[in-house]
């Protein structure tokens, strides 16, 4: 200790031009505060990393990542509460740097502290939805009605929102659009955010087929639309973000069978191309060129279509790089996307009269899938080799590929973007 005393003496009243005293009480006291700054000092050189790094280790924490992850999502054509609590805490453990069990011994203690707010947000991040969505409820009526105050009643209310959403209680759209209303002109970041949550609801309506697809459609839309028009606040990427959801409702729209709507494969188009403006070759683009190049398809410009799938291949090629290791989910994912675009390019390329170059493609799908796991995939390659045969006159092959095709046709799927109508595998004559 009498090492580290002369040593901390040195450091702060030598370097900072103090004197020590001379009586023993005094020299005692003035080394223990010297231990103590040196130690805090220690602490925060080691934790503390900028702006962008840790900032605290509670909920505040935690909260800020669920944030940062979900404007990632959003990014990339996803949201947050469509993620598995499982997955959420998982995540969110990493990202903070605690153990799983660690953060839901973080958030058992939030959803049991006195503080309200505390327990709400405890509550979501534990899965307890109801008690949630009724606790961020709660706060959202005892905040004001302007100014801050309803800029924390939106905030609440958006919780609330994502209580309903993760468990699927209620109509998050509802209780979105109130937050929007209650904020006015209000916070132009927080107003950004609830329109993507919007539109992010919308969209996974759709996607589980609602009585209305239309609705939710036009809805989503109404969104995005608001989402565009902001002038400010907005990164090239949420932007980016933006004009792909547009597209893919367009897209979705203009399959409805009772629709048809070439306008909006147009409007589509057009969005398509918006979001590919300023992204680099990574596997955001390559998701956009695929949906470009199903759009494309559908339109029938086979020849564009076969130019925006084979962009896509290059990037989607399946592979997990460099001897690290990967999860197996993230291999799932990209060799699926992989299949999927395959499948759409061989079906281009044979419509298009490259006939070699689809058999090959199509039959390496085939070769990766069952018919009665593919679904859209493993149709859309049986297409491309029914056209093959058509083409080539081998009548008999066409009728055995279009009975085995009607067969584990997916009818659960109709409408969906790149399926080839049912239609289409009528055995002729």
């Amino acid at each position: 200790m009498g090492i580290l005393g002369s040593f901390l003496w040195r450091v702060v009243f030598r370097v900072g031009g103090m004197r020590l005293p001379d009586e023993p009480a005094k020299r005692a006291a003035w080394l223990a505060v010297g231990v103590l700054v040196v130690g805090m000092g220690v602490v925060l050189a080691v934790f503390w990393r900028g702006d962008e790094g840790v900032h605290g280790m509670g909920l505040a924490r935690v909260l800020q990542e669920e944030g940062k992850w979900r404007k990632e999502l959003w990014v990339e054509g996803a949201h947050l509460n469509e993620r598995e609590l499982w997955e959420i805490q998982e995540t969110l453990a990493v990202r903070v740097g605690i153990s799983t069990a660690g953060l839901k011994g973080l958030v058992r203690r939030a959803a049991n502290a006195k503080d309200a707010g505390y327990r709400a947000e405890g509550q979501l991040l534990a899965g307890n939805v109801e008690v949630a969505a009724v606790l961020a409820g709660q706060m959202a009526d005892w905040q004001g009605r302007e100014g801050e105050g309803a800029v924390e009643r939106a905030r609440w209310l958006r919780r609330r929102a994502d209580a309903l959403w993760r468990g699927q209680l209620e109509d998050a759209g509802v209780v979105l659009r109130e937050a929007l209303e209650v904020l006015g002109d209000g916070d132009a970041r927080l107003r950004g955010e609830l329109l993507e949550d919007l539109a992010g609801w919308h969209w996974e309506r759709v996607l589980f087929r609602p009585e209305d697809p239309v609705v939710e459609m036009e809805r989503g839309l109404e969104a995005v639309g608001q989402l565009l028009a902001m002038k400010s606040g907005r990164t090239v990427d949420e932007v980016g973000a933006a004009w792909r959801l547009r597209g893919r409702f367009l897209l979705r729209r203009a399959c409805l069978a009772e629709v048809r709507d070439g306008g909006a494969l147009e409007q589509a188009l057009v969005a398509f191309e918006e979001a590919l403006g300023g992204m680099s070759e990574e596997e955001r683009w390559a998701a956009v060129q695929h949906e470009l190049g199903v759009a494309l398809l559908e339109k029938g410009d086979w020849a564009g279509a076969v130019e925006a799938l084979g962009l896509a291949l290059k990037v989607r090629d399946g592979k997990v790089g460099g001897g690290k290791r990967v999860d197996v989910r993230v291999i799932e994912r990209r060799l699926t996307e992989r299949l999927q675009t395959l499948a759409c390019l061989a079906f281009a390329e044979a419509k298009g009269g490259m006939l070699e170059a689809a058999r090959g493609h199509a039959e390496a799908v085939h070769g990766m899938t069952l018919p009665e796991d593919g679904g859209l995939t493993w149709i859309t390659a049986q297409a491309a080799l029914v056209e093959v045969a058509r083409v080539r006159g081998e009548g008999e092959r066409v009728d055995v590929l279009c009975r085995e095709a009607v067969r584990h046709y997916p009818l659960d799927m109709i409408g969906e973007p790149g399926l080839p109508m049912r239609g289409f595998f009528e055995v002729r004559g």
